[in-house]
């Protein structure tokens, strides 16, 4: 019977080693299974962010471009005008010239050195007189008056040549005492209407 018992033993040993390795080669292949799901889960885990990082860079990108105007489009907006603000008129216009004036100041005769007479050719007597003091107290200081050879209708301011604007400014004061008053050339070699620069004669 001791026989049999040894015998027996050491069959069972050897009958319980090769489910030890079994279960050892069983648990390697878990444990590499594991690390190889581990592996790809990080690989998934890194594409995907690999993925996400360049599609945000690319999702930024177009975000800019679109709120970043464009050269053409900031250059419409440089030109045309704000409704608020009227646009500026060009410079090349020219502003209005002003009004010139009848007699500008730098072109009105000397008065005081006018050469002025006032002749009574039939009006009332003593008329030349009284419009020589007149024209004295209006600035005509060489005013002087006399009676023509000839006898004249109306009243009229004879003026020599280049003396045109000198008469004009003459007859607005002549014209306060007579409104009828005219003007005209003198006649060459007329003793009574070349008698002065500016004759003026009072007739009937």
């Amino acid at each position: 019977m001791a026989d049999t018992l040894d015998e027996s033993m050491p069959q069972e040993s050897e009958e319980t080693s090769p489910v030890s390795v079994a279960s050892q080669d069983d648990s390697r292949e878990v444990l590499f299974g594991g690390l190889v799901i581990v592996v790809f889960c990080i690989l998934l885990l890194v594409l995907a962010g690999t993925f996400g990082y360049f599609g945000y860079r690319l999702w930024q990108s177009s975000q800019t471009e679109r709120m970043t105007p464009s050269i053409q489009e900031l250059g419409e907006v440089a030109v045309l005008p704000s409704p608020e603000t009227p646009a500026s008129e060009p410079a090349s216009a020219t502003p209005p010239a002003s009004p010139a004036s009848s007699t500008p100041e730098s072109t009105l005769p000397d008065k005081a050195t006018l050469e002025v007479k006032v002749m009574n050719g039939g009006g009332i007597k003593g008329s030349a007189g009284t419009l020589t003091d007149l024209l004295k107290k209006a600035g005509y200081t060489k005013a002087t008056f006399g009676n023509t050879v000839a006898d004249y209708t109306g009243q009229t301011i004879y003026y020599g040549a280049d003396s045109l604007k000198s008469a004009e400014v003459l007859k607005e004061e002549v014209v306060k005492t007579y409104p009828k008053v005219t003007l005209a050339p003198a006649k060459a070699g007329d003793k009574d209407m070349t008698a002065a620069t500016l004759v003026v004669i009072l007739g009937k």
